[in-house]
C-alpha cells in the first residue's frame, strides 16, 4: 500500500510539472510574466500583456495608439500634448480595439485622444482565429472564458513548440518598451519623422 502511494504521488508530481509548473515557468508567450516580460524571441501575447499593464498603471497615458504589429513602428512618445501608449498587437482587428477601449472605459480610463491605424490584416485576418491562438487572445477573451484561455498557456505541446526559437537563442532586443511607449521593438527613425509630422497636425 505504501509502494502504491509513493508511485502514486510521483505520478501526480510528475502530470503537476508537465501540466502545470513546465508552462508556468517556461511561458513562451509571457502571460504570466506580464510585469516582467522574458525575451525568448518567441511573439509575445501583447494584446494581453499590454491591457493588463495599462489597467495596472491608469494614470500613466491620457492617449492610445491602436493597430497592427505595423503601427508598431509609430513613435508615439513623438506626438506632442499627449502621453500617447502604442497598443498594437499582432493582426490587432477594428473589433478587438473597441473591445479594448470598452474596458478602458469600464476601468476608469477615459483617453483624450485614440489614434487607429487600418491595415489589410484588419480586413483580411478572422477575428474568430485568435481565440485559438496563443499569440493573438484578447484581454477580453481572457475575462469572458478564463479556463479556456488559461488552458490554452498550460498546454505542454504548445511550449513544447516554442523550445526550437528558445534555445536559437535569437531574443529580439527591446521588449522594455512595453513599459515605457509600447512600441515595436524595431522603432526606427523614418517612423519617428513621419509621426513627429503627425503629431504637429492634429495641434
Amino acid at each position: 500500500m505504501k509502494s502504491f502511494a509513493v508511485k502514486a504521488a510521483i505520478v501526480i508530481l510528475f502530470c503537476f510539472i508537465i501540466k502545470i509548473a513546465l508552462p508556468y515557468a517556461v511561458d513562451p508567450h509571457n502571460v504570466f510574466h506580464t510585469d516582467n516580460i522574458r525575451n525568448y524571441g518567441v511573439e509575445p501575447n501583447a494584446n494581453y500583456i499590454k491591457m493588463t499593464y495599462i489597467l495596472n498603471n491608469k494614470d500613466k497615458f491620457n492617449a492610445f495608439m491602436f493597430g497592427s504589429s505595423r503601427v508598431g513602428s509609430i513613435h508615439t512618445d513623438k506626438i506632442p500634448g499627449v502621453r500617447c501608449y502604442n497598443m498594437n498587437y499582432a493582426f490587432g482587428k477594428p473589433s478587438e480595439f473597441l473591445a479594448n477601449i470598452n474596458t478602458f472605459l469600464e476601468n476608469g480610463i477615459v483617453p483624450e485622444r485614440i489614434y487607429l491605424g487600418l491595415d489589410v490584416s484588419s480586413y483580411a485576418v478572422d477575428s474568430s482565429d485568435h481565440l485559438t491562438s496563443t499569440q493573438c487572445m484578447p484581454y477580453e477573451y481572457a475575462k469572458e472564458n478564463p479556463e479556456v484561455f488559461f488552458n490554452a498557456y498550460f498546454d505542454p505541446l504548445m511550449v513544447l513548440r516554442s523550445l526550437p526559437l528558445i534555445f536559437e537563442g535569437k531574443g529580439m532586443d527591446g521588449y522594455r518598451v512595453f513599459y515605457t511607449n509600447g512600441c515595436r521593438i524595431d522603432y526606427d527613425e523614418e517612423g519617428g519623422a513621419y509621426f513627429t509630422q503627425l503629431g504637429q497636425m492634429t495641434n
